[in-house]
């Protein structure tokens, strides 16, 4: 979901996933009607999982196919992980990702999609709610 804001100046669009759904979470953010490069310009959210998740962003003007489409870039996010006498339990760690007012640019539009592994053709699905207060800022 992208929110848009009418302010004339600084960052207009942040596409939110309050919390992510079993499965990759492929999903293009930009609208797919205008054909002018796209910059993002911060990441932030929180993970839940005793793993790290891998955020997958794709220069693509259409939902990437997870495993077969290139990522741009591959962000980890990193858990944060306490033991507690006998295992391991996750300790809610936010992230955030800034890319110091310049931004990355995408000359299609910004996709994205969550997975368990680095390797570009990783297919391993998230539990649902792995991942949650996900934002993404774009112009």
């Amino acid at each position: 979901m992208s929110r848009v804001s009418n302010a004339p100046f600084g960052i207009r669009n942040i596409a939110r996933l309050p919390s992510n759904s079993a499965g990759l979470s492929a999903s293009l953010i930009t609208p797919t009607n205008e054909d002018s490069p796209r910059r993002l310009y911060f990441v932030l959210g929180q993970v839940n999982s005793v793993y790290t998740v891998y955020l997958k962003l794709y220069d693509l003007a259409r939902a990437p196919v997870v495993g077969t489409d290139a990522p741009l870039m591959t962000l980890p996010l990193s858990s944060n992980i306490y033991w507690n006498g006998s295992s391991g339990i996750a300790a809610p760690d936010p992230f955030e990702f800034s890319f110091d007012g310049v931004g990355v640019t995408f000359l299609h539009g910004i996709a994205y999609a969550l997975t368990k592994n680095p390797a570009d053709n990783d297919t391993a699905a998230l539990a649902a709610g792995d991942v949650t207060g996900l934002n993404l800022a774009w112009a």
